[in-house]
């Protein structure tokens, strides 16, 4: 059992990624565990603003799927914390659109990559594909 009283005083110095890992781990408590439970929101103050919150990334249809309408998934990103090093740490979501089930994924990128995700989710894909140009 955790101490939620201990969780609520403690407060992350932003220098590294590692230092919320190595909370957890102190707790006993899943990294994501961890996330989901008390921190959901992440470290906003970390992050500038215009990346805060959670991205809507692009739909994959599954086209091997013809007779249900709704086959395919949705992406999300949501950008928790950036450290003064340059990593972030990032919860990647996959959800189904027919079930509505969703997959969640702590990962740590380099803060350039993640708050390029973002871009990309946010002007869709069409935006980063390279020009096709005719001979």
């Amino acid at each position: 059992m955790c101490n939620r009283n201990l969780i609520e005083e403690w407060s992350w110095d932003g220098s590294s990624i590692e230092g919320i890992k190595r909370f957890a781990a102190e707790l006993g408590i899943g990294l994501l565990e961890f996330v989901e439970s008390f921190f959901c929101d992440g470290w906003p103050e970390t992050v500038p603003e215009p990346y805060r919150g959670v991205a809507k990334g692009p739909i994959s249809r599954d086209l091997t799927q013809s007779e249900n309408s709704l086959a395919g998934h949705q992406n999300y990103t949501h950008i928790l914390a950036i450290d003064l090093a340059g990593a972030a740490l990032v919860m990647d979501t996959t959800g189904c659109l027919y079930t509505d089930g969703e997959t969640q994924t702590l990962v740590e990128r380099s803060a350039a990559d993640a708050l390029a995700r973002v871009d990309e989710y946010r002007l869709g894909w069409s935006a980063h594909r390279p020009e096709v140009r005719e001979a």
